[in-house]
């Protein structure tokens, strides 16, 4: 019988300790210039950061970052950048493997600041991006061309501006070669065009099933992609929007759909996707960068009046399905953002981001109102199903430190993995319902990642980052792998992960202090590289418990109806049991001293699993 116990009690502590979430590795980039617009007290969408994680099918990742000058390197690997402006940024697209090895990259840009925000994969070989540069480069400038790879780049400006040339064209669909970083193709998404109708502007590529890339675009005047689009004159200041759809080989494909949207889509707080079973486009994003004045904006001729919105797109012809905004009665404060829209298998859709609350009047995003129980910048995160209705919504539940309120908090990009969605944020002392990070005064914001129950919103983890006081620095993109893994990344000023979690070495900015951002990219693991999560349970089905450790309950979060749970102490003996009501999914722990526990779950489809649960 003890033998018997002690296989048991093995067993359970291999499938259980497999699921503690934590930093398995992490890398740094960058150089010592600033972004444009950046200070070295505040962050700013030019500053070096990680906009973008996406993983393959052989569970790479591969990063989008915004890079500067001076002494640039990636994971410590010098690289070679084209800026010559006193403050701005070439792009940076790099792989790494699962276990963090650094594998290529490659520096888009040139003479001025360069703009990318978004990757898309396709499982074959190819990995995709929309640019948009801007060349100032004459010759004898001393300037670079914008370029794409070591050799192709755009020609030097003419003298003559009113010179058609392919020098003044500034928005560009890249395919990289997912093994090495090699260019595979360019597609110039503009005509003929000189320096008065230079102006267009690509943003986010998205791809479906089929391998068919979607791209949404801003023309000025002119006749673009070999005749498929002529753009009245009357658009000399400002675009006239298509969506554009090309083969993996670069080839338009069908017609492109004019959108019936009048005013500025701002490329940064736009974002761009595709839902395939629904044949919807959403376009989510912002009418402001900052300050009091809001970008006029329209579609269908009715104007977008909310500050942030979510469009739902027909995207056969273009005409608007819903719209959703946020807005506020407390127009003098009136500052809300969202930064990242993602659709799961079930079109249900999932929005991140922040919005400033002054206590004196709610948040209203449609009808469904936001906590008002905060003031200050307050980082956000909600459900809505395929019609745009809200089935919930998560903020801080409150700060420690009411001194906190007015500090610079935000919410970033939305990772979906499985049961759950993770936010990437930061926090200085913030409560998310039974998890908390708690720095002292003056510390500043460090980097966070919170992951959340899809089905109700639940907290079910925080995960935090520990960087040098005084610095704000972020967790700002996020993507799950196929182990059900997290692989983040963001930015810093002085140092991260100074408290060496799992003796990961502590990173250090470039130029040594705490000026300006650099970029870092970590994995926030439970399993080895290809060891699924989906391992650890007896069967195929998986649940988290929530909050853990805890003091008196925890709550079963799971996509099967749990029948009964077995309770066992770190010897293996069984404790008790208990049967579960479909609407009492939750264990007692009241009567448990202070410890270490398993609880194997029962389903009624007749799986088991294991997991770890911690009594306070």
């Amino acid at each position: 019988m003890k033998r018997i116990l002690l296989c048991s009690c093995l067993l359970l502590n291999t499938l259980v300790f497999s699921q503690n979430y934590q930093w398995q590795w992490a890398k740094s980039g960058g150089g010592n210039a600033r972004g444009l617009n950046e200070s070295p007290d505040a962050y700013w969408q030019s500053s070096e950061q990680i906009f973008d994680i996406i993983t393959d099918s052989e569970n790479n990742y591969y990063y989008l970052a915004t890079i500067s000058q001076g002494n640039t390197h990636i994971a410590g690997q010098p690289v070679t950048t084209y800026n010559g402006a006193v403050a701005g940024n070439d792009i940076a697209i790099f792989a790494t493997n699962c276990e963090g090895e650094y594998l290529w990259s490659r520096i888009i840009g040139g003479s001025q600041q360069d703009t990318a925000y978004k990757l898309a994969v396709d499982n074959h070989g190819g990995i995709y991006t929309a640019v948009n540069v801007l060349n100032s480069a004459y010759e004898g400038s001393n300037l670079f061309p914008p370029r794409f790879s070591d050799n192709n780049s755009l020609p030097y400006t003419p003298i003559d501006n009113s010179q058609i040339s392919e020098a003044w064209k500034t928005s560009f669909l890249l395919k990289y070669n997912a093994a090495d970083g090699s260019l595979l193709w360019r597609k110039n998404l503009q005509g003929a065009v000189n320096s008065q109708n230079r102006n267009a502007n690509a943003y986010q590529v998205a791809i479906d099933s089929n391998g068919i890339l979607h791209l949404m675009v801003g023309y000025s005047k002119g006749t673009h992609l070999n005749g498929a689009i002529t753009v009245p004159d009357t658009f000399s200041t400002t675009y006239q929007y298509y969506i554009v759809k090309f083969d993996v080989q670069g080839n338009l494909q069908g017609s492109p759909i004019v959108l019936p949207a009048a005013g500025t889509f701002l490329d940064y707080h736009t974002d761009f996707r595709y839902n395939e079973n629904l044949n919807t486009y959403y376009i989510a994003g912002t009418r402001n960068n900052g300050g009091g004045t809001f970008l006029p904006l329209a579609y269908n001729n009715i104007a977008i009046e909310g500050r942030s919105y979510v469009l739902a797109i027909n995207a056969a012809n273009g005409s608007e399905r819903w719209r959703k905004e946020m807005n506020t009665t407390d127009t003098q404060f009136d500052d809300s953002r969202i930064y990242d829209l993602k659709i799961d298998s079930n079109n249900d859709i999932y929005i991140g981001g922040k919005f400033f609350n002054t206590g004196n009047a709610p948040l209203l995003f449609g009808t469904h109102t936001l906590s008002n129980n905060l003031t200050g910048n307050i980082p956000f995160i909600l459900k809505m199903n395929s019609n745009g209705d809200v089935q919930w919504s998560k903020v801080p539940s409150a700060y420690i430190d009411p001194l906190v309120a007015t500090g610079r908090h935000a919410a970033y990009e939305v990772a979906l993995n499985g049961n759950e969605v993770a936010l990437a944020t930061h926090g200085r002392s913030s409560v998310w319902d039974a998890f908390s990070i708690d720095r002292p005064q003056g510390h500043r914001t460090d980097p966070v990642l919170i992951r959340f129950s899809k089905q109700n919103g639940n907290v079910i983890g925080l995960h935090d980052i520990m960087s040098m006081p005084g610095f704000d620095d972020a967790i700002t993109a996020v993507t799950a792998d196929n182990d059900g893994n997290y692989a983040v990344g963001g930015y810093f000023r002085y140092n991260l992960f100074s408290n060496n979690p799992n003796s990961i070495p502590t990173l250090l900015n470039t130029a040594g202090t705490g000026s300006y951002t650099d970029f870092f990219f970590a994995k926030l693991a439970a399993t080895e590289c290809g060891v699924p999560l989906s391992s650890k349970a007896f069967g195929k089905t998986s649940a988290t418990l929530y909050p853990n450790p805890s003091a008196d309950v925890v709550y079963i979060d799971s996509p099967e109806t749990i029948l009964r749970y077995e309770l066992y102490n770190l010897l293996g003996q069984r404790l008790y049991s208990n049967t579960l009501a479909q609407n009492e999914q939750r264990i007692s722990l009241q009567n448990l001293a202070s410890g270490t526990y398993f609880v194997k779950l029962l389903t009624r489809q007749g799986a088991s699993i294991i997991e770890k649960i911690i009594k306070k």
